[in-house]
């Protein structure tokens, strides 16, 4: 089960305009990895969204403040909680 964002603010990547974000369910795999790259959450939350969107940790940085919050929270929500 995945789930899609539409971004309110699209951003470019790889020359190409994104305006959604699929996300696929997180594996212990991702979370393990996620947590072993280090950081706080933030940088953790920016590297689980890169790993569940195949989107490049580089490009995540470039979503808008507002969207970004909204995917961390769906993340949160969706695959996280009962």
């Amino acid at each position: 089960m995945s789930q899609i964002y539409t971004l309110e603010y699209p951003i470019n990547v790889n020359g190409e305009v994104v305006s959604e974000i699929k996300l696929r369910r997180p594996t212990v795999k991702d979370m393990k990895n996620t947590e072993k790259q280090g950081g706080g959450d933030f940088e953790q939350a920016i590297a689980l969204i890169a790993s569940l969107s195949g989107i490049s940790q580089q490009d995540i940085e470039n979503i808008d403040g507002a969207d970004f919050k909204k995917i961390n929270n769906l993340v949160v929500d969706k695959f996280f909680r009962h």
